[in-house]
């Protein structure tokens, strides 16, 4: 087995609720990006706290995804297509640096 440090990007993505599997999928299929996951959040804006006394709940998909610093322009651009975030409304997406990651990379793998 072999270990490398590398530099990497943390590449978050908020999108409307149920669209996250379906890019998720679209990351592993096509760009090989299969360091991601997915979170579902809730709750309620200030603005609309004050607004009314009966505030409307917002539920959202969090996509996260950890690519190599080579690739993080490459998957940013591709995610930002894909999830139609430059609409109004489709939500929001940011890159940030990590650190530090450890790739692995099992030797011999098909013996």
């Amino acid at each position: 087995m072999n270990i490398q440090p590398q530099s990497s990007r943390l590449i978050t993505c908020i999108l409307p609720v149920g669209t996250a599997r379906a890019v998720l999928e679209l990351l592993k299929n096509q760009k090989r990006v299969t360091t991601a996951y997915i979170y579902h959040a809730r709750g309620i804006g200030a603005s609309h706290q004050l607004r009314s006394s009966l505030a409307e709940q917002l539920e959202k998909d969090i996509l996260v995804v950890l690519v190599p610093k080579k690739r993080a322009e490459e998957v940013f651009n591709y995610l930002y297509e894909v999830t139609g975030i430059y609409q109004p409304h489709h939500g929001l997406m940011y890159m940030e640096k990590v650190a530090k990651t450890m790739t692995t990379e099992l030797e011999n793998w098909n013996e």
